[in-house]
């Protein structure tokens, strides 16, 4: 818990032995805790982090908001400083009343950091338990997917105790639709199975499944993934171009039946090695919105959201799953167009021949956006032209 911690002769139990948790300054807390998330590797100042530490936990409970607030789980460096700088505190004031209604106030404000959030709510799990339950069912629609994730699995305990019939049926058809984390879905489409209901995984998880695929392009020694080849960032289906080896890369559509929205390039394309393939996809927004892009890849891949490069990972058969690439991005009023690259190496071992992906676009707890994809140009049945021109 304290790993990275320059905490000095004064040890946590001395802390708490000599009474150096007292009323704090809201302010000062507020400042101490920026200071400490702010922390940078190797940065050469874990001294005056330490005594930043210590002047943080003795602001004692007035602090604990501050320290909640700061937290980004996008900082783990400065997580590593807060995480035991709240534990310090909570651990000396323990269940009194003010505790209890500085965490659950903090729990409320779904605009508070989710990392934070979560871990108010297991400090008041340890504390209150029975207040903690009560928070529950509030979470059944929270933008924190592990809160919502508790919510989920509370109400699910509950509809296995109930007998088949229509009571059944609407409980668990209402919680499908703030479901998203893959066991509690296939757990719900069982139930449902079971009164008569078929689930439509794909809709359901909003998988994209019409694209538009060209390729194949040179990945030799993984060298593709940085050669900006004439596709990206926006494609023109209008042209042709000359592929790996001279040969042409032409256009074509494909779409996918799989439940979990995987295009198998190795299907649609075949099985090449050191290749590149490019798929064009566009979906139809009805406004102005933030979403998070989902994608799952067993290769390196690009992603550009209307000619916006918004993820990239060089990174080959590390396995995959429909959350495995998370990224943030805007998606416009109107039509979207959404481009991923995706790379294939030469590895020979046999865990090393798959070459698919999936993508989706979700709210920030992992549901779905509703989005539909719009009807891409058509694509030409044959090669009218040779483009080898690629970017510079």
């Amino acid at each position: 818990m304290f790993a990275g911690l320059c905490l000095g002769a004064c040890s946590l139990e001395l802390f708490f032995s000599c009474g150096l948790i007292h009323a704090g300054d809201p302010a000062k807390a507020a400042e101490l805790s920026k200071i400490l998330n702010d922390a940078q590797p190797r940065g050469g100042n874990s001294e005056l982090l330490a005594q930043k530490w210590k002047a943080l936990v003795s602001e004692g409970l007035d602090g604990v908001p501050a320290i909640l607030k700061a937290m980004d789980p996008n900082k783990p460096l400065g997580l590593n400083w807060l995480r035991p700088a709240l534990d310090a505190v909570l651990e000396k004031e323990k269940a009194t009343p003010e505790t209890v209604a500085t965490l659950e106030s903090f729990i409320k404000n779904v605009s508070g950091p989710g990392v934070a959030r979560r871990m108010a709510f297991e400090w008041l799990q340890r504390i209150d338990p029975a207040k903690a339950q009560n928070l529950v069912a509030g979470f059944l629609n929270d933008i924190n997917p592990e809160l919502r994730r508790d919510a989920i699995a509370a109400e699910l305990v509950a509809l296995k105790s109930l007998p088949k019939g229509k009571e059944v049926l609407e409980k668990a058809q209402r919680l499908l639709k703030v479901t998203c984390d893959l066991d509690q879905v296939t757990e719900l489409a069982k139930i449902l199975k079971g009164e008569g209901v078929e689930i439509d995984l794909q809709k359901h998880y909003g998988f994209l499944t019409d694209w538009a695929l060209v390729g194949v392009f040179e990945n030799t020694n993984e060298q593709g993934f940085d050669k900006p080849y004439a596709v990206e960032p926006l494609p023109d289906v209008s042209k042709s171009y000359s592929g790996k080896d001279g040969k042409p890369a032409q256009w074509f559509s494909t779409k996918t039946t799989s439940p979990e929205g995987i295009v198998d390039l190795n299907k649609v394309i075949g099985k090449e090695k050191s290749a590149v393939a490019y798929a064009w996809t566009r979906v139809e927004s009805d406004k102005d919105q933030e979403v998070e892009i989902r994608l799952g890849c067993i290769t390196s891949l690009k992603v550009w959201l209307n000619g916006e490069l918004v993820f990239q990972r060089d990174e080959y058969h590390h396995g995959q799953n429909a959350n495995q690439h998370i990224a943030r991005c805007k998606l416009k009023k109107g039509n979207n167009d959404l481009v991923i690259k995706v790379c294939q190496n030469n590895q020979k071992d046999s865990w090393a021949q798959n070459w698919q992906f999936q993508a989706r676009f979700t709210d920030f707890a992992g549901y779905r956006i509703d989005v539909k994809q719009a009807p891409l140009p058509k694509v030409p049945a044959k090669i009218t032209a040779m483009v080898s021109k690629e970017i510079k």
